[in-house]
């Protein structure tokens, strides 16, 4: 199974249909359409077989364009997101001092600039999203697409500092 987590991160998913034909693709329910423009969707987010180990869930405030991960372990509960929260340090090189600071994805963690203005339909719906995430019973770690992991205490932590950039 491939997850397509939004329709930023799909450019690699026709590689992985063609070399794994059997690969059934999920996406995000508000992402779909999107994705499907690269390769072929088999069904959305709803469509996972969760259970008490691994269950994923669309967020409202990107319009289910993006969702989340939540892992259980033997340790607590790992909250997983892709482009929703950066976590990142700001760079020094041209680019990634232009991703960091003009785009505004560091200092993390935060909601970056970009997000805002490409995946953020409701700040107030997203705001409530990462906070209900970060109230996440035996949460112990935060693992986003953009850089450093939070674990501990810093995990809830992160999530309401990147929901005060809505």
């Amino acid at each position: 199974m491939l997850l397509v987590p939004n329709r930023g991160h799909r450019l690699d998913a026709p590689a992985y249909r063609k070399r794994y034909p059997g690969l059934r693709v999920l996406a995000p329910r508000g992402g779909r359409k999107g994705i499907e423009e690269v390769v072929p969707v088999d069904g959305t987010y709803e469509d996972f077989p969760g259970d008490d180990t691994v269950r994923l869930e669309t967020l409202k405030g990107v319009a289910e364009e993006e969702g989340v991960m939540l892992v259980r372990s033997s340790d607590g509960m790992t909250v997983v997101l892709n482009d929703v929260v950066f976590n990142m340090d700001r760079k020094k090189d041209p680019l990634g001092w232009f991703f960091t600071t003009v785009l505004g994805s560091a200092p993390g963690p935060r909601v970056s600039r970009l997000t805002r203005l490409v995946f953020v339909k409701d700040r107030k719906a997203l705001r409530a999203d990462l906070e209900r995430l970060a109230a996440t019973p035996q949460l112990v770690r935060l693992i986003v697409a953009h850089e450093k992991v939070a674990s501990g205490a810093e995990a809830a932590s992160a999530l309401r500092q990147a929901a005060t950039y809505l």
